[in-house]
């Protein structure tokens, strides 16, 4: 891991408490307002809450799902990458892009519990009745391996134990892209979908992970900067332009 990035644990600078604690309880409202709404979909059924029917299986919920793996995927390569390569612009802001993923990541499965009517069945069936030819099954696999190893290089980072989180950062990032081009497929594999059907599909979600990555990280790292009311530092000014020459 690069200097910078371990700058970047050492010296991370203190919240200011007023504005943290009025925008922690605003998004735990917004959560506590998600769920509720996720589980009147399950009490009154998903064709009533979403409009959905057999021609139009999938609603909001799902593309609301990819939405956030796709960038907690973006986040994840692009940590990856500033770990990795260390001397680069983006190695400040590479343990807030690790945090962001996970919590993305989280987001994610929160949702696609919510979509699912018996959320149970689906890590018990990845575990239980593996099936190898099926996207989803993969989807679900990857994507479950890697926020286990994401939480596991979180972890690292914080006790500063900096060599064996790069290497599961790396171990993250290539789950998370495989996990990404396997999300792609299964669009991909639904002809019924003009607008999303082809092979193209995988590539377009990868180009869109890090696209999201990026536009994430500097939305965030401004939003922490505002918390702090403070200006945002050099460095991680730096790292943002970098992150926009990425979306560029």
């Amino acid at each position: 891991m690069s200097l910078q990035s371990q700058v970047a644990v050492i010296h991370e600078q203190e919240l200011r408490k007023p504005q943290f604690n009025l925008l922690l309880w605003v998004m735990l409202a917004l959560v506590a307002l998600g769920i509720s709404g996720g589980l009147y979909a399950l009490y009154v059924g998903h064709h009533q809450a979403f409009g959905l029917t057999r021609e139009i299986p999938w609603g909001i919920a799902i593309s609301t799902y990819a939405y956030f793996a796709i960038i907690s995927t973006g986040l994840c390569g692009l940590a990856a990458l500033s770990h990795l390569f260390g001397g680069n612009n983006l190695a400040p802001l590479a343990n807030r892009m690790v945090w962001l993923s996970i919590a993305s990541i989280l987001g994610a499965f929160l949702v696609i519990g919510l979509e699912l009517e018996s959320v149970w069945r689906m890590p018990l069936g990845v575990i239980l009745y593996p099936n190898p030819t099926s996207n989803i099954w993969w989807m679900g696999t990857l994507y479950g391996m890697a926020v286990g190893i994401m939480l596991v290089e979180l972890f690292l980072i914080i006790t500063r134990r900096f060599k064996l989180a790069v290497i599961l950062g790396v171990c993250a990032a290539v789950t998370e892209l495989c996990a990404n081009s396997n999300l792609g497929s299964v669009f991909a594999s639904l002809n019924a979908r003009p607008f999303w059907y082809g092979s193209q599909l995988p590539i377009f979600f990868l180009a869109s992970a890090f696209l999201s990555g990026a536009a994430a990280i500097i939305l965030f790292t401004h939003g922490a900067s505002a918390l702090r009311n403070s200006k945002v530092g050099r460095e991680s000014f730096e790292g943002m332009q970098t992150a926009g020459k990425v979306m560029a």
